[in-house]
């Protein structure tokens, strides 16, 4: 005889059967169109910057990692002429899920004075990485630039700064673009650039006769603050008169050349000097050179190329010099680092210096011969 509670449970099954099928159902499209849901966004982001030629340094944005926290942090203070600041890049690490895709990554960034208005952002992207498939039908990825070189002072003057960046990402869900959160607002930190620059790194001063016009030249490797050069001129070295007013650039980075011409210049001597003013009045006063003219010519003394890396050449004409002489190179605070003996013979005489091993500064070449000597040049090692 069938047992009596089993055929009710049987019975009880066969009712609920289709209820438990449906939800059954139900439960499984919502599963799966939670699998396939289509996300993505930030896991954590980080800055790259490189202070004053140093090693990339990561700083934490949307992370939390023993690297320096960027947002409100104090990136210290530059004196333009010999410090750097660059931007060497991002790393983004973003997800993504159920079919959104990710095609491109960029760290927004922007500097401008703290007691100014900021300009518009500046943008850089980034390369994708690597990747790796995650539990949401998608992939975990790391797009990231770490060789790039933006020199972060270019232009600024004296003052404090801001530098402000966000991230963001082009996606194919979620609006378009996602951004890495802080709080809803971007990350800023702060930096100052020093007024200890000096305001010109004069290279070179020359000066050449041509029938009686005497054309003059130098060259600045750097410009800070700078306004104009006056050109004076002198018939003994004592009694000085403004030949003319040369503006400047300014401010800048890059060897530039400046021109001058004096067309009554007088049979001998004819003695020039520079004074360089920069923009709050303050004045610097260039030792003077002799240009002569007329039918005795003294020849010539010159350094190629320059500026160098190391090596260049010495180049000489100078039949007052002919015979044994030195070959000297000192550096700026009067160490001399080369004294070699050389022979002077008439016409061109070229010495080749390449084995001092010199360090990134300017140099002073000159030869001398007993109690006679070139006037000093200056040789710009980069």
């Amino acid at each position: 005889m069938p047992n009596s509670k089993m055929g009710v449970l049987k019975s009880t099954i066969d009712v609920m059967a289709p209820t438990l099928k449906f939800c059954f159902l139900i439960s499984m499209l919502v599963l799966g169109l939670s699998l396939k849901a289509q996300s993505a966004g930030f896991n954590n982001t980080f800055i790259i910057l490189s202070l004053n030629g140093g090693g990339n340094t990561y700083y934490d944005l949307n992370a939390a990692t023993g690297n320096l926290d960027f947002h409100n942090a104090n990136l210290g203070t530059f004196d333009i002429s010999s410090n750097t600041l660059e931007l060497k890049g991002a790393e983004h690490n973003v997800w993504k899920c159920g079919g959104c895709d990710l095609t491109a990554t960029t760290i927004h960034y922007r500097v401008y004075p703290t007691n100014g208005s900021p300009g518009a952002f500046n943008a850089l992207g980034l390369p994708w990485t690597s990747g790796f498939n995650n539990g949401c039908g998608g992939q975990d990825q790391m797009w990231s630039a770490t060789g790039n070189n933006i020199n972060l002072l270019s232009g600024l003057n004296s003052g404090s700064y801001y530098l402000e960046v966000y991230s963001s990402s082009s996606v194919t869900c979620s609006g378009g673009t996602v951004y890495a959160s802080n709080g809803g607002v971007n990350y800023t930190a702060t930096f100052s650039v020093s007024s200890q620059a000096l305001p010109v790194e004069l290279i070179g001063f020359n000066g050449i006769c041509s029938e009686n016009k005497i054309s003059l030249e130098w060259q600045t490797a750097t410009e800070f603050n700078s306004d104009f050069f006056e050109v004076s001129k002198s018939r003994d070295g004592v009694n000085w008169n403004l030949l003319e007013i040369i503006k400047s650039a300014g401010n800048s980075t890059q060897m530039l050349t400046y021109t001058s011409k004096d067309e009554l210049a007088i049979e001998g001597n004819n003695y020039y000097r520079l004074t360089q003013v920069d923009l709050d009045g303050t004045k610097r006063l260039y030792d003077a050179i002799n240009v002569r003219c007329g039918t005795e010519k003294k020849g010539f003394f010159s350094i190629y190329p320059n500026p160098s890396t190391g090596s260049f050449q010495v180049l000489l004409n100078d039949k007052n010099l002919i015979g044994t002489g030195i070959l000297s190179v000192k550096n700026m605070n009067g160490s001399e680092l080369l004294n070699r003996i050389i022979e002077v013979k008439p016409g061109i005489n070229m010495y080749s210096v390449s084995d001092l091993k010199l360090v990134s500064g300017i140099y002073q070449i000159q030869i001398l011969s007993g109690d006679r000597a070139t006037d000093p040049l200056k040789h710009v090692i980069r």
